[in-house]
């Protein structure tokens, strides 16, 4: 029969902190057809005054998969602390999710994707909260970020907000 594997090759990516899919999904909609990237990778999907629970269609791109870190049937999801994170496949990639340990004030969502045997490409989003201060945030941040790099994936992409405003990312990494 047939297997269904990606060739290994470039993918186009997007990613951003949405900031409350639900206002800007317009506005990701024509990127998108602009852009085509393969993965868009989104943080703080959720409106912080979210009651009721979010249709999926709303939450949808045409010829996309979702993938996403929270329950959208539930209700009060912007009270609850979560601002969701969520990974869009475009058809026809293949990916499965993937768990990692729940890790406090880190938000997740990971997928395999298969690359030419053996290869095995690990696409994750995160967001931790800007409230989430403190050494055990961090320390939980670092271990799952030590995990994912610890699993036998060929190629690893992650991309998220971790609220780190104290970095100096041009100064210190040059």
């Amino acid at each position: 029969g047939n297997v269904d594997v990606h060739k290994t090759r470039r993918y186009r990516v997007l990613y951003t902190n949405i900031d409350q899919f639900v206002n800007k999904r317009d506005d990701l909609s024509m990127t998108v057809a602009n852009d085509k990237p393969d993965f868009i990778l989104l943080s703080e999907i959720i409106p912080k005054a979210q009651v009721h629970p979010i249709p999926l269609a709303t939450l949808s791109i045409p010829e996309y998969n979702l993938y996403l870190s929270f329950d959208p049937s539930a209700n009060n999801l912007g009270s609850s602390g979560q601002r969701g994170v969520g990974i869009f496949t475009k058809v026809p990639i293949r990916a499965t999710q993937s768990a990692f340990p729940t890790l406090t004030h880190v938000e997740q969502v990971w997928l395999q994707i298969p690359l030419q045997p053996p290869e095995q490409l690990l696409v994750g989003c995160v967001y931790r909260s800007p409230s989430a201060h403190g050494p055990s945030s961090t320390k939980n941040l670092v271990e799952l970020l030590n995990i994912c790099s610890s699993r036998r994936n060929t190629q690893i992409l992650i991309a998220g907000d971790v609220n780190f405003p104290q970095i100096d990312w041009v100064n210190s990494f040059s």
